[in-house]
């Protein structure tokens, strides 16, 4: 599927897309090769595998080498040794005779061809007049759903790269590494008119009904374990419940199903929504944030920007490990009364997402969040 021509931004997106057909094989070889010396439980008690490392490594340091972003926020916090084998990523190390070390060297070597095709993308005259990189600010998140990877669950995995501009999400690619045939992605930016992807997906027109359908028969992706919240707005929409891991995963899903919503309460953060948001508004969807959502005709996404503070505060965000700086004990059972409180990537405004629809269910969810919200169970912020 190919939606409009696209410019400079269209053009360095299929660059990153064929980076992470590079990057597929690694992923998948760590993948099935996984033991307890290629994954770790981080601090915040998330997890973690060389699969993060090494795939954010790869796409800062040697992909985006050469380009100058204005910033870089990558999810992890971790230094990879990959020069020289025997390689480390943090505190694990990747035996010279294991495959993954081949993996990691084919992946190296044909990073460089394309690394040199985003500087000519850079340095190219005839894209004057579009908005540099150094303008924009780059979003990682290097395996969206890294605790599903751990669980063998490689379908609900993805590679999200998103570019922000002036602080709002303008680019972006999500990318499934795990099918053996072959990545799954999608790609777009709205400001070019730029969509593309090699996704199946349903050809949902919201001014047709599909057959034997109503028009407004929803799709709903959760996480297996949502709040008393989201079951509400569902049993009151009467939407199908569909439950999978990530959130680069469910926009991917979202845009296979047609007519899909996303609507979550409990926090995310802005790796994992900066390139999903991008998709979804290239593709006449969107992805905003729940507290303004539940107002009349209310949208406002997250700040992507780089920076010590939040820039999106919700007194009414739950403090826990996840969206806490600097957690300790004492901030169990506690809201986040201050902004100096909150990690300044967490998303703890909740968020809305969702695929091409009509403006009668935009409007039937609106007031269906609403009910639920006021009437019935208030959302959960965390």
């Amino acid at each position: 599927v190919a939606e409009g021509g696209g410019g400079r931004m269209g053009e360095a997106l299929m660059v990153v897309k064929k980076a992470c057909d590079v990057l597929a094989p690694l992923v998948r070889c760590i993948y099935h090769s996984q033991n307890d010396d290629t994954k770790l439980t981080k601090r915040d008690d998330s997890m973690f595998t060389i699969a993060d490392g090494l795939v954010q490594e790869l796409l800062v340091h040697h992909l985006f080498k050469e380009i100058r972003f204005k910033d870089v926020v990558a999810e992890e916090d971790v230094v990879c040794h990959v020069d020289k084998p025997p390689y480390t990523v943090g505190t694990l190390k990747i035996p010279a005779e294991s495959p993954i070390s081949g993996r990691l060297e084919e992946a190296k070597s044909n990073l460089k061809a394309l690394a040199e095709e985003l500087v000519e993308l850079e340095d190219s005259k005839e894209k004057e007049g579009s908005p540099g990189f150094d303008e924009m600010t780059l979003f990682i998140d290097p395996i969206d759903g890294t605790r599903e990877f751990t669980e063998k669950k490689g379908e609900c995995c993805t590679i999200c790269v998103g570019f922000a501009l002036k602080g709002a999400a303008d680019a972006g690619i999500v990318y499934r590494p795990i099918p053996e045939a072959g990545g799954t992605w999608a790609a777009g930016c709205r400001r070019e008119g730029y969509f593309s992807s090699n996704l199946e997906m349903s050809g949902y027109d919201p001014a047709v009904a599909p057959a034997g359908e109503s028009r407004d028969s929803l799709i709903m992706m959760t996480p297996n374990k949502v709040t008393k919240f989201v079951k509400q707005v569902c049993a009151k929409l009467g939407a199908e419940r569909v439950c999978t891991g990530g959130c680069g995963n469910k926009v991917l899903t979202m845009l296979e199903r047609g007519n899909a919503w996303y609507i979550l309460d409990r926090g995310l953060s802005r790796w994992d929504t900066c390139a999903p948001q991008a998709i979804l508004e290239a593709h006449g969807g969107d992805l905003c944030k729940l507290t303004t959502f539940c107002q009349e005709n209310g949208r406002e996404g997250y700040t992507y920007v780089k920076g010590e503070t939040n820039k999106d505060y919700n007194s009414k965000a739950w403090l826990t490990r996840y969206n806490a700086k600097g957690w300790t004990d004492d901030f169990e059972g506690k809201q986040a009364e201050t902004l100096e409180l909150l990690h300044p990537y967490a998303n703890v405004c909740g968020c809305v997402g969702y695929s091409k629809t009509s403006p009668e269910t935009l409007r039937r969810v609106r007031e269906a969040v609403r009910s639920v919200a006021e009437e019935d169970a208030e959302p959960i912020y965390t």
